[in-house]
């Protein structure tokens, strides 16, 4: 799965492997072996490339705040397609479903203008709750999902417009 992180004001590129329990994490050109393990709480325990360290870490949407090795970061998980359809600010935008899964509720109506960041819907994958929330402004141009439907990684969940 390839993504960008922004921390620092810098972009950059990470692509995750999953191998099992294990992954390799591919930062700017450094791979590194990792596993993480939830303690609960919030306190994870990080294994990377050998060494293994107690992390604390709290998400919200997009937003990763890590505590690990004695420091504080904040991030944001940045899609690239995502990225370049806000840059543009024009045409439509498709969100679509990061995970296979089920529609719990939807908040959403067609011709409904949204803000960046609202509620869109909520989706369950293995016992848990994501809320689906708008990537950019605009109107809401089809619901593809309504509440109770199953959907795959990747499907459609709706399409936004630009608004004027």
């Amino acid at each position: 799965m390839k993504r960008e992180i922004a921390l620092g004001g810098a972009v950059h590129p990470v692509t995750l492997m999953r191998r099992g329990d294990a992954a390799t994490v591919d930062v700017a050109g450094r791979a590194h072996r990792c596993s993480l393990a939830s303690c609960g709480e919030g306190e994870h325990l990080l294994r990377m490339d050998g060494k293994t360290w107690r992390v604390w870490i709290a998400t919200h949407r997009n937003r990763v705040w890590v505590h690990a090795f004695g420091r504080a970061f904040e991030l944001e998980v940045l899609d690239p397609l995502d990225r370049a359809a806000r840059a543009s600010g024009a045409g439509d935008c498709t969100v679509a479903a990061p995970m296979p899964g089920a529609v719990v509720s939807v908040g959403a109506m067609e011709g409904e203008r949204v803000r960046k960041g609202q509620s869109l819907m909520v989706i369950e994958s293995m016992k848990m709750q994501t809320e689906i929330a708008a990537p950019r402004d605009g109107i809401v141009e089809s619901v593809a999902v309504k509440a109770g439907a199953s959907f795959d990684r990747g499907a459609t969940l709706l399409t936004l417009k630009a608004g004027d």
